[in-house]
């Protein structure tokens, strides 16, 4: 064909017999290995539960809700979470490609949030995760959340 400027333009033809839709977990971070901790622990009038964990070959993603049953405001820094295994420290890393469900820094009172935080790959085994944040005037920095891979199922 023609461009409106009178030049040439080729395009190659594609054609397709299925087309199946996909998203950046199966293309671009496939798990490895899946389990479901439900690992719940309370702080500060925060209940956190860590449901699921999922390793993959360049990221660990852990899946994450909180309720907020304190009588303030919470804020949860879970860009300055860490995760720890076998005396190393893992930085939270935010995924701009995976569009994952992000946990917001603000929890209102009696709300329920839920999200993934994403850290790098680590080995399929326990570890802890630190977080900082306060919940009206108590500030709390190194709140620690255990997670026991070793009694999950796949």
């Amino acid at each position: 064909g023609q461009n409106a400027f009178g030049g040439e333009v080729t395009c190659p033809t594609i054609k397709a017999s299925v087309v199946e839709e996909s998203n950046y977990i199966d293309v671009v971070s496939p798990t490895l290995a899946s389990f479901d901790v439900n690992t719940k622990t309370s702080f500060y009038g925060l209940d956190m539960t860590i449901e699921k964990v999922e390793f993959a070959k360049n990221e660990t993603r852990v899946y994450t809700s909180i309720v907020n049953n304190s009588s303030s405001i919470a804020n949860l820094y879970a860009n300055i979470s860490s995760l720890v295994q076998d005396g190393k420290q893992f930085e939270y890393e935010y995924n701009y490609d995976g569009e994952y469900e992000e946990i917001p820094d603000t929890i209102n009172v009696g709300v329920t949030v839920s999200g993934i935080l994403t850290y790098p790959a680590i080995d399929q085994s326990d570890f802890k995760l630190v977080f900082c944040g306060n919940v009206g005037d108590d500030y709390f920095e190194g709140q620690e959340v255990s997670v026991s891979i070793s009694e999950s199922v796949s």
